[in-house]
């Protein structure tokens, strides 16, 4: 399908198309504010740009092994491609302030590099040889809220860089410690429900621990 041409454009909705492997022509629609290609078998989008005014991009569940072509956006805020084929984060838009691919067979994730306007990230159920890391990743300086649930994690370590973080969700995983994450002094919300998490670890149901060792914390889950 193509939409070059449709130059009045504001939103666009593509859903529940079993037979369609390609959009194109999104480019120069000069007036589009919102696109959704969503739970269709696009194996291919193109390019997206001289969209000034776009929004929100939504690309979930399609067949996606890799992302559009990214021109200037600067108004796009808000990228969900998640359940799809996506093995590498390729270049994003630099003024992004939401993303989420989850369930994707990720493995390359460089592309998350120097976006400092992020605020929200999933990485849900990473697929294959799943997520046990983000050591990878620069520092995100305005990430407030992080989900990594349903994968391979061991040490949250690599998470302390991630200095604004106020939700964090780690449902799922290998943790058996998670006191490291006491330095993250901004954190108000921790969710860490089926993990391995040893005695050591601090026990969040006892409030003399969750406050002494978690000072900011304001609610926190572990099963």
């Amino acid at each position: 399908i193509s939409l070059q041409g449709w130059k009045a454009l504001e939103e666009v909705f593509i859903s529940g198309n079993t037979k369609l492997s390609s959009v194109i022509g999104l480019e120069d629609l000069q007036q589009l504010l919102n696109l959704a290609i969503v739970r269709n078998t696009v194996e291919s989008v193109g390019t997206i740009r001289g969209s000034p005014r776009l929004l929100t991009l939504d690309l979930t569940q399609n067949h996606l092994s890799q992302l559009p072509v990214f021109g200037e956006l600067p108004a796009l805020r808000n990228l969900d491609a998640s359940n799809n084929k996506l093995q590498i984060v390729s270049v994003l838009p630099a003024n992004l302030e939401e993303v989420n691919f989850s369930q994707n067979p990720l493995i390359d994730l460089d592309g998350l590099d120097g976006l400092p306007t992020l605020r929200n990230l999933s990485l849900d159920h990473i697929l294959g040889d799943g997520l046990s890391s983000l050591s990878r990743i620069g520092d995100l300086p305005s990430l407030e809220e992080l989900s990594l649930t349903n994968n391979k994690f061991r040490d949250v370590t690599s998470l302390l860089k991630f200095t604004k973080l106020k939700t964090l969700f780690l449902d799922g995983n290998h943790i058996e410690d998670l006191s490291p994450l006491s330095t993250l002094d901004d954190l108000i919300y921790l969710q860490a429900i089926n993990n391995p998490l040893k005695d050591t670890s601090c026990h969040f149901e006892k409030a003399e621990c969750r406050f002494s060792l978690f000072p900011s914390l304001t609610m926190a889950t572990t099963r």
